[in-house]
């Protein structure tokens, strides 16, 4: 609950890739995983089954409601930070990562691959 909270609150207040956007995409990924038995047809694991979930509800952290090209061309911060390569979809993943450094929110931590 901590790591959804989070995410939700990180997400900015924009018309439409906002939390309830972040939440939206989530559901309909678990719902194709188990509507049409896409787990059992495609042998998706466990692990596969979370990990598209959690990048469903991450996919667009911190939005900031404007394209890559628009941030490249204007030279925005993000665009700088990543050298204009898919400068929304690094920070994306990198602000969700950052959230995992903090055991409160790490949903992974108690974790281990086998």
């Amino acid at each position: 609950m901590n790591f959804a909270a989070k995410i939700g609150e990180s997400y900015f207040d924009n018309p439409y890739h906002d939390h309830k956007h972040a939440c939206d995409v989530a559901q309909f990924t678990y719902f194709l995983l188990t509507s049409v038995d896409a787990i059992k047809l495609l042998q998706i694991t466990p692990e596969d089954q979370i990990t598209m979930i959690v990048a469903s509800f991450i996919h667009d952290l911190e939005h900031p409601g404007f394209t890559n090209a628009f941030l490249t061309s204007v030279r925005s911060q993000l665009a700088i930070r990543y050298n204009d390569k898919s400068p929304l979809e690094n920070h994306h993943i990198a602000q969700a990562f950052q959230i995992l450094t903090n055991d409160t929110f790490n949903i992974f931590k108690n974790y281990s691959l086998k």
